[in-house]
């Protein structure tokens, strides 16, 4: 500020040179071309004092930015591993709260798109879009370790995540960058809830649960009362069936046969009451004759017809 109140100063001073310059000409009847010499002069005069203003105030804003970032530079909390690249441990955590800054930035419609795409990073982005919810818009960083092992450096960082500081919640991103390049960057969020918070999810998943057990325990104690509808239904139809049948003719009565077919008997009784009926109607003794076989004659025997 003080270097360009100067140059405004002195900015005056030569116009205001330039303007007595012009008076003093027209009083002492200079000529007209040496007026406009002592005016470009003057203007060239201005023109070079302001660009060096300038110029220092763009070098002095350059320097005031390069001090800002380099304070703006974490320290990390701890350093394990080779250190080969122990300079670049801060440049590369503040890209890494650039690329979070960016994903939470990013819209439903963005991350859909990006993972559809499948390009380099979508893994991230798929990897965000599931904890997304949860956490809410990144907020800094708030300090971070680094593990630094075959030329991969693993960040360990405690992130700050509004919706999840709103409910207390703990979220650490894990975020590794191979220095080979041969690997793609990977990030992981770790979010660690506090204790009344998982007791409240753990007793609601509890109700929500049993809940979801009596209803289906009242929905299968309706079917099996309703089982009894089945059997009813299939008589229904049955009944229906053979009311709409039509009655079958009586079958036609089979003429009496003249003879019946010859029974053979081994029967012992009956032989003996023959035997007695015979013996008594000839007047002789049951033993004078031996009954071989019994045949049943028609229905119509000859006594009935005499």
């Amino acid at each position: 500020m003080r270097k360009r109140f100067q140059t405004i100063l002195l900015a005056a001073g030569l116009s205001a040179a330039m303007l007595s310059g012009c008076v003093y000409a027209s009083d002492t009847g200079v000529t007209e071309a040496a007026v406009e010499m002592a005016a470009t002069e003057a203007e060239k005069a201005v023109s070079e004092a302001v660009e060096t203003a300038a110029t220092e105030a763009e070098k002095a804003q350059a320097e005031a930015g390069a001090d800002a970032a380099q304070a703006a530079y974490k320290e990390p909390a701890s350093v394990t591993g080779d250190g080969l690249f122990a300079a670049y441990y801060g440049t590369y955590e503040q890209q890494i709260e650039q690329v979070l800054s960016s994903l939470s930035a990013m819209t439903t419609e963005q991350i859909n798109a990006a993972i559809r795409a499948g390009s380099k990073g979508s893994v991230i982005i798929a990897t965000w879009d599931s904890v997304r919810e949860d956490l809410g818009k990144f907020a800094g960083v708030s300090s971070y370790t680094v593990d630094e092992s075959d030329s991969v450096l693993t960040y360990v960082l405690d992130a700050q995540y509004e919706d999840a500081e709103a409910v207390g919640s703990k979220v650490k991103v894990t975020y590794a960058i191979d220095m080979t390049g041969k690997e793609e960057e990977t990030v992981n969020w770790d979010v660690k809830e506090t204790m009344s918070r998982s007791v409240r999810k753990a007793a609601l998943n509890t109700v929500i649960g049993l809940g979801i057990v009596f209803l289906v325990l009242m929905f299968l104690t309706f079917l099996i009362s309703q089982i009894h509808w089945i059997p009813d239904i299939l008589n229904g139809r049955k009944k229906k069936e053979e009311a709409a049948a039509p009655a079958a003719p009586a079958p036609a009565p089979v003429a009496a046969a003249v003879e019946e077919p010859v029974e053979e008997t081994d029967d012992l009784e009956l032989v003996a009451v023959i035997s007695a009926a015979i013996a008594a109607s000839e007047n002789a003794p049951a033993d004078g004759f031996v009954v071989r076989s019994i045949r049943r004659r028609g229905r119509k025997s000859n006594w009935q017809n005499a």
